[in-house]
């Protein structure tokens, strides 16, 4: 877990609980093209956050960036079904990039 800096965990917790929400991935085998799914629609619930302001950026790219693949993911994770996301977001205040990360495990028993 990343230190966020005062004011800004509540940001994180929102987002982390809406991408939780809103990406869901038990069940998955992971695999560098589920890896690649999921950074995708990570980036897709980001991207619809950053259109309502609450990432501030002239483009998604300065608003927002997704690291979702086999170099935050190593075989061993994988194996267990941890998939693991490094994501960075530019707050609309202060002007700081505040980076967190979310872990999912796609093996939960049902």
């Amino acid at each position: 877990m990343v230190d966020i800096p005062g004011g800004h965990d509540v940001l994180v917790a929102g987002l982390k609980e809406g991408i939780e929400e809103s990406v869901p991935f038990e069940g998955s085998e992971v695999t560098p093209e589920t890896l690649a799914a999921h950074k995708e629609s990570v980036g897709g619930f980001l991207h619809g956050k950053w259109k309502q302001g609450v990432l501030k950026g002239s483009s998604a790219e300065e608003a927002f960036s997704v690291q979702c693949d086999e170099k935050n993911n190593p075989p061993a994770a994988q194996a267990k079904g941890i998939v693991t996301c490094e994501i960075a977001i530019a707050p609309t205040r202060p002007a700081e990039f505040v980076t967190f990360s979310i872990q999912q495990n796609a093996l939960k028993p049902a």
